[in-house]
């Protein structure tokens, strides 16, 4: 509620809006469509008719007396706003959050996870030349490449990127990583709170590793045991189910590797020493783990669990992709693009929000990081629905944000779906590339 409350007035301030308008001259004039209006209305989601969206906020705002605006005018104001004041946004907001100190953690940690994407984009020359195409025997589209840095158990976005179809997983890793690191306040919520790191088998390299350990983040990597790394092979080869290895960093190929001598100089020449750990899957395979957290003190439930819990990352994006519809973008522009996808994330994390606080209205009979017993969550999609519209009238309208928030709080409650703890169903054929909802024509 008070996150809102800040919200609400830095959208309205003056400098804020200065700050992210495209030109000096941009939204100096008194119009319909001002800046606090276009802001809200993209974090509001224009997933319909934008005329329809256009009609619904103006009324919001206006009530019976609201003007008309075409959408040909909003294309027009929307161009001269930067992408950037969404991401400022929710920046603030995760600022905030940890600052309450209320928030879920494992085993006294925070879990973040890192892990990219492909969004199909709409079709424009423009949007082509700078996200580029993806393509097959069967068609060609274009198409962008996104990474989230997210907290699991929170279900909040802290840091996301889109950037052109040929980036890759890893680069994009190195941009979480910087963003933490050059950005004041996000580095000092790594060094206050204590968190993990989880990624999935296309991360592990040993510059990656080096950095992390510059960095003093505790990291849980899974990775192949025909990894580029040599340790890892001789220790998948070997049959442990544990081991202490030192990375070797003067052969030949890693004296070469610029950024690797380059971090391990910040790191006064210290031994890279980190713990491979190996277990059983259920199919009955291995699987291999490497932490720079001490097995020994945690123990092989600890990582197995911390791991599996790496799945929430994809059941976001399978969230955003159809619930959130992420990939409806209202915008043949790249800044567009840009608005629709910063928006989007900040809109969702205010819905993530809303479900936290909704969710202590139950009494669960034991936290669901640790319980093996069926629990319940909130409904997100009927959450999301729910918040639909109802953020115009706490981020701009003139009821108070306390009275419709509190509201929405105790209507999200009453809509709970029960969850189950390590489930596991086998991996299914995909289905054709894209839903038919999310190739809406955008303007």
């Amino acid at each position: 509620m008070l996150i809102l409350t800040t919200l609400r007035a830095m959208i309205t301030d003056l400098d804020f809006q200065h700050t992210y308008r495209q030109k000096l001259t941009d939204f100096s004039r008194n119009r319909t469509l001002s800046f606090p209006k276009i802001v809200v209305g993209l974090i509001n989601l224009f997933n319909r008719s934008i005329a329809v969206e256009l009609t619904k906020l103006l009324g919001h705002i206006h009530g019976s007396e609201a003007p008309f605006c075409s959408k040909q005018a909003f294309s027009k104001q929307r161009q001269k706003l930067k992408p950037e004041a969404f991401v400022a946004l929710n920046d603030q907001l995760i600022q905030q959050f940890y600052a309450d100190g209320a928030f879920a953690t494992f085993h006294g940690f925070r879990l973040l996870a890192i892990d990219g994407s492909t969004l199909q984009l709409p079709e424009s020359s423009e949007i082509v030349q700078h996200y580029g195409r993806s393509s097959n025997q069967t068609a060609c589209v274009p198409m962008a490449r996104c990474s989230l840095a997210h907290d699991i158990l929170n279900q909040l976005t802290l840091h996301a990127i889109l950037t052109p179809y040929r980036s890759d997983d890893r680069t994009m890793a190195w941009q979480h990583l910087e963003w933490f690191e050059s950005d004041g306040q996000a580095r000092g919520k790594l060094d206050d709170f204590p968190t993990l790191l989880l990624l999935d088998r296309g991360y592990p390299a040993i510059d990656l590793i080096a950095h992390l350990q510059r960095l003093k983040i505790n990291f849980l990597m899974r990775i192949s045991s025909q990894s580029s790394l040599q340790e890892v092979r001789d220790f998948a080869a070997s049959g442990q189910s544990r081991a202490t290895v030192t990375l070797n960093v003067t052969t030949a190929k890693r004296k070469k590797n610029i950024r690797l001598q380059t971090i391990l100089r910040q790191l006064d020449q210290a031994p890279l020493v980190v713990e491979l750990i190996a277990f059983d899957l259920p199919d009955g395979l291995k699987a291999y783990l490497i932490t720079n957290l001490p097995a020994q003190q945690y123990g092989l439930d600890f990582f197995t669990e911390a791991y599996r819990k790496r799945w929430g990352i994809e059941t976001q994006y399978a969230f955003d992709k159809t619930l959130l519809e992420i990939e409806n973008f209202s915008s043949k522009k790249v800044e567009g693009v840009g608005q629709d996808f910063h928006a989007s994330i900040l809109c969702r994390n205010i819905s993530g929000l809303l479900n936290l606080d909704a969710q202590q209205h139950w009494v669960q009979p034991q936290s669901p990081t640790l319980s093996t017993k069926p629990f319940y969550r909130v409904n997100r999609s009927v959450s999301l629905g729910l918040l639909k519209d109802e953020l115009v009238d706490m981020l701009f309208g003139n009821q108070s944000v306390e009275v419709t928030y509190d509201r929405l709080v105790a209507q999200v409650s009453r809509h709970k779906s029960l969850s189950k703890p390590n489930r596991a169903f086998s991996r299914q054929r995909k289905r054709p590339r894209k839903p038919q909802i999310n190739r809406r024509r955008a303007t």
